[in-house]
């Protein structure tokens, strides 16, 4: 059976609960609190955590079969992949028993704490959930597809995570939505050639890889406050972990400030061997009345030209110059063991 069936949610009837005449209230919205355990083992496929001596046959084997984008190709370095460990990444690799050879691969990423936020009227309810996770390169080599090798691998990964307090995990998948699970997002990538352009105007309040300090908290607490008292509806969000692959970019205009946060996809073209990076979101702190909303979208522009990529993707909902910007890839964001109890009109903020 599909690793998907098996989820404890959310599920279709956990948002439409009148299907069963049950009270959405009464779902709650982490299903599963406590560890699982190992699935039984495949005859043919080991489930290993990866170890140093398998960095560079697993940088090999994501590079070959994981890919974002059709035109892209994964480039993610030995030294990379053991930052990342060593962060907080969980990593499992499939080997074949008959070959000894690597077949499949699925990491978790650490998003730390997600808050959920919803707004009724004049009041806000906030909750917040610890040590939430985002998997990421999963993928199985081309024979060895539609044996239940990915449903393996998603359950060694919960078990895994489980023990480690992860139980909220999120996922993505580009093309077709799956039909057992809802999405709590759907949306449409766009992409763009970027031109290096250099502006000394725009600084960087959260640089990559560095440690938790007190200038980053400040602009978590800006951040939060600040989605607080301008956004309506209800929004998911994590907190910046201590290290982590995302810039996080602020310009001023006449009016306010703009912000911005750009990852590292670990991908590059493959037409131009240029590195892939994506606008994760963006937003504008008032500070009186911006008068030309078309101010936000060039200023967002140009904090993309000083991010030194070559291509950036984005989701078709961030306020950006959409003339120099071409349709790519839809896709559709879903929540492991979490259910929000409603969907979204705001594509959720995370932080990588």
């Amino acid at each position: 059976m599909s690793f998907w069936k098996l989820s404890p949610g959310p599920h279709w009837l956990s948002l439409f609960p009148s299907c069963k005449g049950r009270q959405i209230r009464a779902y709650p919205y982490i299903y599963r609190e406590t560890p699982v355990n190992l699935p039984v083992s495949s005859p043919y496929y080991t489930v290993e955590l990866c170890m140093s001596i398998s960095y560079t046959a697993l940088c090999i084997f994501l590079t070959e079969n994981f890919r974002i984008t059709q035109k892209s190709r994964c480039m993610l370095s030995e030294d990379q992949l053991e930052k990342g460990i060593r962060n907080g990444w969980i990593v499992l690799i499939a080997y074949s028993k008959k070959t000894n050879l690597i077949v499949g691969c699925i990491i978790s990423r650490p998003l730390g704490t997600l808050t959920h936020c919803s707004h009724f009227g004049k009041s806000w309810q906030i909750r917040s959930f610890q040590n939430t996770g985002f998997i990421d390169f999963f993928c199985v080599t081309e024979l060895e597809r539609k044996k239940g090798l990915g449903s393996h691998l998603l359950l060694c990964l919960d078990a895994y995570s489980s023990k480690k307090g992860r139980q909220i995990q999120f996922f993505q998948k580009e093309g077709f939505p799956l039909i057992s699970l809802p999405p709590i997002w759907t949306g449409r990538y766009l992409s763009r050639q970027v031109k290096f352009k250099s502006d000394k105007t725009i600084q960087i309040v959260q640089a990559k890889e560095t440690k938790e300090t007190k200038e980053t908290k400040e602009s978590w607490n800006l951040f939060k406050g600040l989605r607080q008292t301008t956004l309506s509806g209800h929004w998911l969000g994590t907190l910046p972990v201590t290290r982590s692959n995302t810039v996080l970019y602020k310009k001023e205009i006449e009016g306010g400030t703009v912000y911005a946060a750009i990852t590292d996809t670990f991908h590059i073209h493959i037409e131009r061997t240029n590195k892939i990076g994506e606008l994760l979101w963006a937003w504008f702190e008032p500070t009186g009345r911006l008068e030309n909303r078309l101010g936000l979208a060039d200023a967002i522009e140009k904090i993309i030209d000083s991010s030194g990529y070559s291509v950036m993707l984005t989701d078709s909902s961030v306020p950006v110059d959409s003339i120099s910007w071409t349709a790519d890839a839809p896709y559709s964001l879903y929540a492991y063991n979490f259910n929000p109890q409603q969907f979204f009109n705001l594509r959720p903020w995370f932080f990588f």
